[in-house]
């Protein structure tokens, strides 16, 4: 199965969010890989890259995906 890379981008003040976030990752853990350490603000901004199949990320919220994805060497996703 292909996979796609996408960010993660969320306001972990938002507890529904950060929660929902946290079950997606557990119910894909072995599909997912998390490619990246958290590059949000340190206050309440959290930013991952991730990569997974189209399956997985289609079960993501809307509310959580950045508008633009890095890829691995950090220039911008054109996929």
């Amino acid at each position: 199965m292909p996979k796609r890379k996408t960010t993660i981008f969320f306001d972990n003040r938002d507890s529904q969010k950060a929660l929902k976030v946290e079950a997606w990752l557990k119910k894909w853990k072995d599909e997912v890989t998390v490619l990246s350490a958290n590059y949000g603000c340190g206050c309440h901004h959290d930013l991952y890259d991730v990569e997974g199949p189209e399956e997985a990320l289609a079960e993501l919220p809307a509310s959580v995906l950045a508008a633009v994805s890095r890829g691995r060497n950090g220039d911008p996703e054109t996929s």
